[in-house]
């Protein structure tokens, strides 16, 4: 979180992991979160990207995330 809060730009993803815990919805809502407090929504080179399903998961692995 400190590495992130001091990053100019910085960008979250998250997968199935994180969406599928039993206490999922708090997670995301804590990375939301982070992502607004450090000024890191809404803007070019930032935000929150789930990964959800095949597709996505393997574009992401196909582009080195």
């Amino acid at each position: 979180a400190i590495a992130y809060a001091k990053s100019s730009a910085a960008m979250s993803f998250h997968g199935l992991g994180v969406t599928e815990h039993y206490q999922g919805t708090y997670g995301v809502v804590l990375i939301a979160d982070l992502a607004m407090i450090t000024g890191n929504i809404g803007r070019r080179g930032v935000g929150v990207n789930p990964l959800r399903g095949q597709n996505n998961v393997q574009g992401a692995a196909d582009m080195g995330v």
